[in-house]
């Protein structure tokens, strides 16, 4: 399997860019980007990887994710830091794509184990595994994609709003907010944990 996946990224046509300088990998259709992730992750590589669609999405205990045009679907490689942030990674991306949702006018939830909710309907999703010395976050939100009629249970945020918005723009901000997350979750841990509980 390992070589299959290999051969699929070999002949990836990916485009790189530099968002919030970091690395960006952006790929049309891919099965996985987890597993581009983890490709990346065992070559020691510190990156995103962001897909238009996924043919092979997976969210938590390995069920299929829907990965349409139109959504967010990418995933963070982070060389481990503390150990102490280990602990908090879901509460660390799900609080912040919360943050940016709420900065478009959508007001969303954290729902454990590992989802984003806006009322009663999934949004959004995590998934975070380690690999080696890397931490890969992964994060799919619903974002101008259709989705409530494949899933009555999901919503997107265009069928909330009526409206699209750029993708790539909220990828930036989700990249920045997290970034500042990161750094400063020692000094003010006891102000994030409260600022999740409010979230919910």
């Amino acid at each position: 399997m390992k070589t299959l996946q290999s051969q699929e990224f070999k002949k990836l046509q990916t485009k790189i860019l530099f968002l919030n300088e970091q690395k960006t990998y952006r790929v049309k259709t891919i099965s996985s980007t987890m597993d581009f992730a983890r490709h990346k992750a065992d070559n020691n590589e510190e990156c995103v990887v962001w897909a238009e669609t996924q043919t092979s999405g997976r969210g938590r205990l390995e069920n299929k994710w829907i990965s349409p045009e139109g959504g967010l679907w990418c995933s963070i490689v982070w060389a481990e830091s503390s150990p102490e942030i280990l602990n908090y990674l879901f509460f660390l991306v799900a609080s912040c794509a919360c943050e940016v949702l709420n900065l478009y006018g959508v007001k969303t939830k954290i729902k454990l184990p590992n989802d984003i909710y806006y009322k009663d309907k999934k949004i959004g999703g995590i998934l975070i595994e380690k690999k080696g010395g890397f931490v890969i976050l992964g994060l799919g939100i619903n974002v101008n994609n259709r989705i409530s009629h494949i899933q009555p249970e999901a919503i997107s945020y265009y069928e909330i709003t009526g409206k699209t918005v750029n993708i790539k723009e909220i990828l930036v901000n989700i990249l920045k907010t997290l970034q500042s997350y990161k750094e400063r979750f020692s000094q003010e841990k006891d102000i994030f944990l409260k600022k999740w509980s409010e979230i919910l």
